[in-house]
């Protein structure tokens, strides 16, 4: 029994296990640290949304007051005739259309708010063909002095000057006689083909679009802004630059109507450009002023990163603490977390008042000075030139962050790439650093 004892006395012991709770509880700490710094952080993402959905609803009352969405139809030629006892409405489209419009774009306030409008000044020409008229119409039956010339035009209450309608040599102006319709008495003579010019110039905003209602059309629209957007079919022939842009559009008729150029309607339907309006959508080509990306769709898609900021820099203190034997108390890394959480409100407020490239650098540079600061104040004392460090640190984040904003298709693989760099200078920089040596100075404190 002794000899048992004594030989397990003599077996060597295993070598003992520096302390670890030192370096495990810091991290325990800083982890909570992180966690916590999620609230402002979400706190901060709320606002964001609840500043875009004020923004929404501003820029919709100030769009309304100027001018909604505008559509053009037309315009069309409606001449009555009778069949026995049966009235009907022999509608005729324009063999060639040219539709010319010059947006002169405005940027419309209130407040801090705004939203961009136009007055567009527009011109369609074209003309009519009577030569061949549908079997069932016969010369005889049709009342030719009870025709009528209808444009449709989505918002005719925002229109800046009257429509002005060139017919045989007779200046016309149009009425607006029913909703979205404008129109005007006329006594058609039976000339194949008549000439038509109609001049009118209607305020809108964000967009203006045209229905192609010719046999053949061409459709130009101009404008200094220089950030449109095409919509319904690509122009034939377009141009941006600096200076704005031109577009223009050469096609037949985009499924409104028969080829034969003409509609029959029934006397019910009263104003036939209504229906044809409401046909027309999805015919409709034309152009949408884009503004530029908004402050708030940027600062959302800042604030994902933010979490990832607060782990950078807290990593970097933390490895100030175990190189430079400086131990900081888990409220300074609660500062440090609030100052970082304080760039993105920073940068919403100061978005939604000058452009978004300026913010941002008003914002980052401003949170980096006070953080290296803060960096000198606590650390200067062990470790010389650590603001330098902290704020070179902070800079390329900044800067590698705005990269990946404006990277919008490659975002993910450079903001990938990027983090695998980050990882490999981490693992470089604590490469000899002995986790078991001696933690005393990473205790909390």
């Amino acid at each position: 029994m002794m000899t048992g004892l004594s030989s397990l006395e003599n077996q060597p012991y295993p070598p003992p296990q520096k302390p670890e709770g030192g370096i495990i509880l810091k991290c325990l700490i800083i982890g909570g640290l992180v966690m916590a710094s999620l609230l402002p952080l979400s706190m901060i993402n709320g606002l964001i949304h609840e500043r875009q959905q004020l923004n929404d609803s501003v820029t919709n009352e100030i769009r309304q007051n100027w001018g909604s969405e505008q559509t053009v139809v037309g315009p069309i030629l409606n001449i009555p005739y009778k069949v026995g006892n049966e009235q009907k409405t022999f509608v005729l489209f324009p063999q060639a259309l040219k539709t010319h419009v010059t947006m002169k774009p405005s940027t419309l306030h209130r407040g801090i708010f705004k939203a961009v409008g136009y007055t567009g000044d527009t011109q369609l020409e074209g003309n009519y063909d009577l030569s061949t008229l549908p079997k069932e119409v016969t010369p005889e039956n049709i009342q030719w002095k009870n025709s009528t010339i209808e444009f449709a035009l989505s918002h005719p209450d925002n229109i800046e000057r009257q429509a002005n309608l060139e017919w045989q040599g007779k200046n016309l102006q149009l009425t607006n006689t029913a909703s979205n319709i404008l129109s005007s008495p006329l006594s058609v003579n039976k000339a194949n083909k008549i000439p038509f010019s109609l001049h009118i110039l209607i305020r809108g905003s964000k967009s203006l679009m045209v229905a192609p209602i010719g046999l053949q059309n061409t459709i130009h629209i101009d404008s200094e802004w220089k950030d449109p957007n095409f919509t319904g079919h690509s122009p034939s022939i377009s141009k941006i630059n600096d200076k704005g842009f031109t577009a223009t559009w050469d096609m037949g008729p985009m499924g409104i109507h028969p080829r034969s150029g003409y509609l029959i309607y029934p006397s019910e339907v009263h104003n036939p450009a209504q229906s044809i309006l409401g046909e027309s959508v999805g015919s409709q080509i034309g152009v949408e002023l884009l503004q530029q990306v908004d402050g708030y769709r940027q600062t959302y898609r800042a604030i994902k990163y933010g979490v990832l900021f607060v782990v950078l820099t807290f990593a970097t203190y933390f490895l100030f603490e175990l190189i430079a034997k400086q131990p900081l108390h888990p409220f300074q890394y609660l500062l440090i977390a609030f100052a970082i959480c304080l760039f993105y409100l920073l940068l919403l407020a100061l978005s939604e008042l000058i452009q978004f490239g300026f913010a941002y650098t008003v914002a980052s540079c401003g949170i980096i000075a006070t953080i290296s600061l803060y960096s000198k104040a606590i650390l200067g004392k062990t470790k010389k030139h650590a603001e330098s460090l902290i704020g070179g640190l902070l800079g390329v984040l900044y800067g590698y962050l705005y990269i990946l904003l404006q990277l919008e298709d490659l975002s993910l693989l450079f903001g990938s790439l990027g983090l695998l760099a980050i990882l490999g200078a981490i693992m470089y920089v604590t490469r000899n650093i002995d986790w078991y040596g001696d933690t005393s100075s990473v205790q909390a404190h």
